[in-house]
């Protein structure tokens, strides 16, 4: 599996709610509606794990953005898709809520323990 992580923080004149909601309700919706079923189904996971603030510092990203891929190929496909014209109307959405994008990695997932089962 490959997986993408990306640290997102938000606009400076947003709240954390707001981007959460916005990022959740409009965001979120969109990339699912707009990305091609076969696109769809070679992903594992689209999840947004959001940072939980601790104290009164205000942590540097708000959500870290996980999507998990079945292989190599499903990634670049997304990745040529998402830099299409089709793609287009997602990446313009991003200047709505999206401060500061980071892609921390991408990786090939090689699982060597697994208790969740």
């Amino acid at each position: 599996m490959i997986k993408l992580f990306g640290m997102i923080k938000r606009r400076s004149d947003m709240t954390f709610e707001e981007f959460q909601k916005y990022y959740l309700e409009t965001h979120a919706p969109l990339a699912l509606r707009l990305m091609p079923p076969a696109l769809k189904a070679g992903m594992v996971f689209y999840r947004h794990n959001y940072i939980l603030k601790v104290g009164e510092t205000e942590p540097p990203y708000d959500v870290m953005m996980e999507t998990i891929y079945f292989d190599a190929d499903c990634w670049q496909k997304c990745y040529e898709w998402y830099l299409s014209d089709a793609g287009k109307p997602l990446r313009d959405d991003e200047k709505n809520f999206i401060g500061k994008f980071k892609i921390i990695m991408t990786g090939d997932e090689r699982v060597l323990l697994d208790n969740s089962k």
